[in-house]
């Protein structure tokens, strides 16, 4: 059911064949006639989504499409420091939709008569117009992969002649308020790519957009602001901000391993803790406790167009554990679940972060350590092999010697995880109980074969 979902949605016309990047809805069953709205939280949890979906099957199209919306953000939603802009209007001069949709005589005119033959079909021009535009009442149509696509140097080309001409045509309106919790979304998911495809400017983007949001949007307090705009930051940070961020910090540690990205993920959560809890009720609210908005005193749990505070903090709690041994956060996200058990039973589908949580949280999970000397190619070989794989309850840490001081502060359990001179060695744990040490990459694959 999700590659069916996936493969509709990259074939349709959400998907923006052109320069990359997913609509913010369809208006139709098959997935062809946007609202073509474009969201910074769609693409965030989009690349995510066929990231995820290429590290199981290890289709191309999930990698090249993942890799489209890293583009489409990096080129087109990125501030000039590094932050995220939060969306791109459906308008532009014409009107809805004018700047993306296309006529055969547009093609032809774009296009060499070979390259705009092939397009003609490819893109489904030649079934005739499915879309007008409100405003003018002009016919034309959203391009959705029709047939079979030429060989991709062909595709390529085309695609990249029809961008080129789109790009003298009035762009929509973007809109340039940086969100600290789309933000979030965003980094993660940039540093999972980065992590799944190899791609370091991946990793890059996602530290430079936090450094933004460390610098211009939070205090030396650990307190957010939650929107930035022309030079000012204000709005007090909702739940979203600090569990988006928390979720963020998280996945820069699983693409660096520095593990000054857990020390800051456990900083953020303390405050989230100590100012959205309430004695004696379950749960995060979504104002901080010194706040008077009383109209917003409550508790989000229901994930629509981007997961719920709750949701990403049980998440976040649960990977704490795991990272640094602290059974505290195991505690904390066992009372989360436990909360809102209930209300979720009552209406599973509208709560599918949340249930992801839940998942992680009953497991079973997988712990590795993995210990040695970085300039050995084992210990990159086994780097490799675990984030090859698509292994959503397992957790990686990296001991190494610029970093052991600091990985000792925060998982102090990995303390006596020790390696012979020489050699690499990968401790892998589930509970309270850890294997002899692993030393070589084909033994690990094995394993995880095993485990998985």
């Amino acid at each position: 059911m999700a590659t069916l979902v996936l493969d509709a949605m990259r074939t349709g016309g959400i998907y923006d064949h052109l320069g990359g990047g997913f609509h913010r809805y369809a208006t139709d069953h098959r997935w062809r006639v946007p609202h073509f709205e474009k969201m910074l939280y769609d693409q965030a949890l989009l690349l995510e989504a066929y990231t995820e979906a290429w590290l199981v099957t290890k289709n191309p199209e999930y990698r090249s499409t993942a890799e489209s919306i890293a583009t489409y953000v990096l080129r087109d939603l990125t501030s000039p420091e590094g932050a995220f802009f939060s969306a791109e209007d459906a308008d532009s001069g014409e009107g809805e939709g004018a700047y993306y949709v296309w006529t055969p005589e547009e093609l032809g005119q774009s296009l060499p008569a070979p390259d705009a033959a092939i397009a003609l079909q490819v893109f489904g021009l030649a079934q005739g117009p499915n879309f007008s535009v409100p405003e003018s009442g002009r016919t034309a149509n959203v391009l959705f992969r029709a047939g079979t696509p030429p060989d991709p140097e062909t595709l390529g080309r085309i695609q990249s002649q029809l961008l080129d001409a789109r790009n003298r045509r009035m762009r929509p309106r973007r809109d340039e308020k940086i969100l600290t919790d789309w933000n979030g979304l965003m980094i993660a998911a940039l540093a999972k790519a980065s992590v799944a495809f190899g791609v370091p400017a991946y990793r890059e983007a996602a530290e430079r957009a936090m450094a933004f949001i460390s610098s211009r949007m939070e205090a030396a307090d650990g307190s957010l602001l939650h929107r930035f705009y022309d030079g000012d930051a204000g709005i007090s940070g909702f739940a979203d901000d600090y569990a988006a961020i928390i979720r963020a910090r998280l996945a820069l540690y699983d693409a660096t391993f520095d593990p000054g990205w857990i020390s800051r993920a456990e900083q953020t959560c303390r405050y989230c803790h100590d100012y959205f809890t309430r004695p004696g009720s379950g749960g995060f609210f979504s104002v901080q406790r010194d706040q008077e908005e009383q109209l917003l005193e409550r508790k989000e749990v229901y994930d629509g167009a981007i997961p719920s505070a709750n949701s990403l903090m049980l998440m976040n709690l649960v990977r704490l554990f795991h990272l640094t041994g602290n059974p505290a956060y195991q505690v904390s996200a066992e009372s989360l679940a436990g909360s809102f058990a209930g209300t979720v039973q009552q209406s599973p589908a509208a709560y599918t972060a949340f249930l992801c949580g839940v998942d992680s949280l009953l497991g079973p999970a997988v712990d590795i350590v993995l210990t040695g000397d970085d300039t050995l190619p084992e210990k990159t070989a086994m780097v490799h092999e675990i984030r090859k794989g698509f292994y959503p309850r397992l957790t990686l840490l990296v001991r190494s010697s610029g970093t052991t001081t600091r990985l000792d502060a925060v998982a102090p359990f990995t303390r006596d995880m020790t390696e012979e001179a020489g050699t690499i060695s990968a401790y892998v744990c589930q509970g309270t109980t850890c294997s002899r040490p692993i030393h070589d990459r084909s033994t690990l694959h094995q394993m995880l074969k095993e485990i998985h």
